[in-house]
């Protein structure tokens, strides 16, 4: 008859084959885990003899900080496997030292990190399990959480968001979270944001347009409501808002008087905020737009910033970039921006861009990108001459002390590159270190067809005298 040590061993097998991940963790460290007969006993090993502290500083050092290699699971069997080994449940069904180790370090059970591709219904609901399960044995910490949650391919909204409830409950110990959602279909519902309870957060970064921001008393709250201005989040460095709406996004925006990061995709027409929110301390902001009315910009004023991208400009964006520079009275190290898909910007336009270039005396990275459309460069050759123009031998115009200049899809005259590249180089003092030109085209007096740009006059002897300098084409 068998021994109750090997029934209590075989029923937390059985419980660890089905993926219930609870009872893998429901019996007491003391139980003893017998993996054989009565009679013989494996001799321990060297990391069963390891003290308790020991191993957890070692465990310490494999708690993950990004989602570990995507598992296409198939059957609710795998997924329910792939759940059981998620870190650290993969420590505590080792052994009985490590299990005892894994439930007495709380540090281990705050790290959460898990991507879910393509997942059915039943394997979201032992989603919904598992991180509740996580989160219990880490409520008695008041170690911040930090969490990566990504749900790719096709799902359920409806479920998924049921599966990350018990993180949603916990929002007083987020301290750096990331929960991303591919939306397969339209949200018929919202995921709750309670600014009151972010107290810790120190980086959020989220996807989709079905967040709903709610003040500290539960009600949903404007960029004008009353109820919020009175909430702060002094921790907050970094925000990451992908797609969410504006009156979700700009409460979290106006409590962070200390962001020193902010990254914000908009796929709406959206008119700035009046009166401007003043970030002081914000760094770097990055604005990625797919609309072509959307004023995002005007929304800020950041005297500090020294790093500014803008992905996806259209005729409103030059003019906003100029006012929002001229009106911050800033100084940026980097400006990146890239036109959008099918927009070809006129001098008109680029204008604007040329006076933000000559206001920027400590520039020291520019990019500038634009597709190619039907073999012609979309910005114009103006752009070159006013990056080479002088207004002595020794001062440019805009950007003295620019160090990296890439550009991309421009149309011009072979010799205006070439006149570009030995202007910056020959100088003294000399700035320049690395060069790029992408998908761009050289156009002849005889006029079309167009040649791509390839290559660089006298290029080998630009690299020899130690410029970082390449002509590239790629579609």
């Amino acid at each position: 008859m068998p021994s109750r040590s090997r029934k209590r061993a075989a029923k937390r097998v059985k419980g660890e084959e089905s993926g219930d991940v609870s009872s893998c963790l429901s019996h007491t460290a003391s139980e003893p885990v017998d993996s054989g007969s009565d009679e013989h006993h494996s001799p321990p090993t060297l990391a069963q003899n390891l003290p308790v502290e020991i191993l957890s500083e070692i465990f310490a050092y494999a708690i993950p900080t990004t989602v570990p290699p995507l598992i296409k699971a198939a059957t609710l069997p795998q997924w329910r496997a792939y759940f059981s080994l998620i870190f650290p449940l993969n420590l505590a069904v080792v052994c009985r030292t490590w299990r005892l180790t894994t439930l007495q370090t709380p540090a281990l059970w705050t790290s959460i990190f898990i991507e879910v591709h393509s997942a059915p219904s039943r394997a979201l609901k032992a989603l919904g399990r598992c991180l509740s399960t996580l989160l219990d044995r880490s409520s008695g910490s008041r170690l911040g959480l930090r969490v990566g949650i990504y749900f790719s391919g096709t799902f359920q909204f409806a479920m998924a968001c049921n599966a990350v409830q018990p993180l949603l409950e916990c929002q007083r110990r987020w301290e750096c979270v990331e929960i991303k959602f591919e939306e397969s279909e339209k949200p018929k519902g919202g995921l709750v944001l309670n600014v009151g309870k972010l107290a810790m957060l120190k980086s959020l970064e989220l996807h989709g347009g079905f967040w709903e921001t709610h003040s500290h008393v539960g009600q949903p709250t404007t960029d004008e409501s009353a109820a919020f201005l009175d909430l702060q989040l002094p921790l907050l460095r970094a925000l990451n808002l992908r797609n969410l709406r504006q009156n979700a996004r700009m409460p979290l925006v106006m409590a962070a008087h200390n962001l020193e990061e902010l990254i914000i995709s908009v796929n709406m027409v959206e008119q700035a905020r009046r009166p401007p929110i003043c970030l002081e301390h914000l760094k770097k902001l990055t604005i990625v737009s797919t609309c072509w009315s959307s004023d995002v910009l005007g929304s800020f004023r950041c005297p500090s910033l020294e790093e500014l991208v803008l992905d996806g400009m259209t005729d409103r964006s030059f003019e906003e970039l100029h006012r929002f520079v001229q009106s911050s009275a800033m100084f940026l190290r980097v400006l990146r921006v890239s036109v959008m898909r099918y927009f070809s910007p006129g001098l008109d336009l680029l204008t604007h861009l040329f006076q933000v270039l000559t206001m920027q005396t400590k520039l020291a990275v520019l990019a500038i990108a634009a597709e190619k459309a039907e073999k012609e460069g979309r910005l114009d050759e103006a752009l070159l001459m006013h990056l080479l123009s002088r207004s002595d031998p020794c001062t440019f115009r805009c950007c003295p002390n620019l160090e990296d200049l890439h550009i991309c899809g421009v149309l011009g005259h072979e010799a205006t590159f070439s006149r570009l590249v030995r202007r910056r180089w020959h100088v003294s003092p000399r700035s320049i270190r690395k060069m790029r030109f992408h998908n761009c085209w050289t156009f002849h007096k005889q006029g079309p067809p167009h040649e791509r740009l390839i290559r660089i006059e006298d290029e080998s002897d630009y690299k020899e005298e130690g410029l970082d300098i390449e002509a590239t084409y790629a579609y």
